[in-house]
């Protein structure tokens, strides 16, 4: 189904529009259903890259004429009284909203309107420049003036409301040591970030040119996390001072260097889910010997999951682009509002539909009460999946008639299945 609005004509259309692309006011706006994908460039990006033809095909599939056309604007107006509502809601734990992603795009159409948004700029903080970030003053006078629906509300609210949002991953602060304030302090759209990349290659690896073939990376990353996990981690205790004055660390980093070059699509599904658990460790142990810090706050643990990176075949994948991205099939990860990868995205190919909710047990970013961290292989994968999923279950116990489980199990029950294989553990 092709629907065609002309803007000029359909004033509310209009509207609708600049609410569905966050602020854009040029055209043609394209969109697939109710997912914005962008100009004529974005659309042929999709088709140069093979994906175009797949995003058709699931619109088509099972659709309604509703579904299959584009979404009455009504149901797309950005009111600003209703996202306040919202975000007093999310800020007390109870959130209302039926479809995060919609919020989230309703909120940022707000936050980043060309005219009425949050005012960005260039600005220095602690000796450092930022570019794109915007003041919590700034941003707390917006909430307050109206532009946010916030009319009437006091400036300690929309700090509160604030807050929230830095907490769902909506902005956070430049240096991730901050929680949200009504200061001067500098804050950046997360959408807007762009990872450090941990593993850039040595200058005589570029220009030798000479890459391992893949079955040698996975061997040699199994190594090195199987290493590691023999002399530096016991239990759930990880000795990062020891990791940092690692002999092997710098070989270790030239293997790392050579995924650059790896093309993931290209791995069969047990060498690609086995390499992404390992790497998904190892760039945890590797943000924390790095920034020589443990996570004490929300914002400070949300930076761990999406602040740093490996480039893998030309890509920057943070802890939350392997989890959620590639493991969970491109999934909205728990407390926050939208996926990691967009429908344009590059990397969206090479996300796996077939790995199951266990993954979210095996998992730990290296907090003392996540599941064990142990190297992973193609060959005994489940078998090793399931003992690590047991071995996390443990920390269950019986209080009475009560069962308390891990706090990870609540983060995910909307994905139990009656005969999964957890429900199943747990009995």
């Amino acid at each position: 189904i092709n629907a065609e609005y002309m803007g000029d004509k359909y004033p509310k259309r209009r509207g609708a529009m600049i609410a569905l692309s966050r602020g854009q006011k040029t055209v043609p706006q394209i969109f697939l259903n109710d997912t914005h994908v962008g100009g004529l460039s974005a659309l042929q990006t999709l088709h140069d890259n093979g994906t175009l033809a797949s995003l058709l095909e699931h619109c088509y599939e099972g659709a309604d004429p509703v579904a299959a056309g584009l979404r009455e604007p009504d149901a797309f107006d950005c009111d600003g009284r209703e996202l306040q509502a919202e975000l007093d809601a999310l800020a007390e734990g109870n959130p209302r909203m039926r479809d995060k992603e919609l919020f989230y795009d309703q909120l940022m159409a707000l936050l980043k309107h060309n005219d009425t948004g949050v005012p960005l700029h260039t600005s220095t903080e602690g000796g450092l420049q930022y570019t794109n970030v915007f003041t919590g003053s700034a941003l707390v006078e917006w909430l307050c003036v109206g532009n946010g629906g916030g009319q009437g509300a006091s400036r300690e609210d929309c700090v509160r409301r604030g807050q929230s949002m830095l907490e769902c991953g909506v902005f956070r602060h430049v240096t991730n040591s901050e929680h949200f304030r009504d200061t001067p302090l500098l804050y950046r759209f997360l959408e807007d970030d762009e990872p450090r990349v941990l593993n850039m290659p040595p200058m005589c690896s570029v220009l030798s040119g000479q890459q391992p073939p893949p079955p040698h990376l996975l061997h040699l990353l199994h190594s090195c996390i199987d290493t590691i996990c023999e002399h530096f981690i016991s239990g759930t205790d990880v000795d990062y001072e020891g990791l940092r004055s690692w002999e092997q660390w710098p070989a270790c980093m030239g293997t790392l260097a050579a995924l650059q070059a790896m093309d993931l699509s290209a791995l069969p599904r047990n060498d690609r889910v086995a390499f992404c658990l390992n790497l998904y460790h190892l760039l945890a142990l590797h943000t924390h010997t790095h920034t020589h810090t443990r996570p004490t706050s929300a914002a400070q643990r949300l930076a761990v999951l999406t602040s740093y990176a490996y480039n893998v075949g030309g890509h920057a994948y943070c802890l939350n682009d392997l989890q959620h991205g590639i493991l969970r099939n491109n999934s909205v990860p728990p407390g926050l509002l939208r996926r990691p990868f967009t429908h344009t995205d590059a990397r969206l190919p090479h996300c796996l539909a077939t790995v199951g909710v266990g993954v979210n047990f095996v998992l730990n970013p290296g907090y003392r009460a996540g599941p064990l961290i142990r190297p992973y292989t193609p060959a005994c994968l489940d078998a090793q999946l399931k003992e690590t999923i047991c071995q996390y279950l443990q920390h269950a116990r019986l209080q009475g008639s009560t069962l308390h489980l891990p706090s990870l199990c609540k983060s995910y029950q909307h994905e139990f299945k009656p005969n999964s294989f957890l429900p199943c553990t747990l009995r």
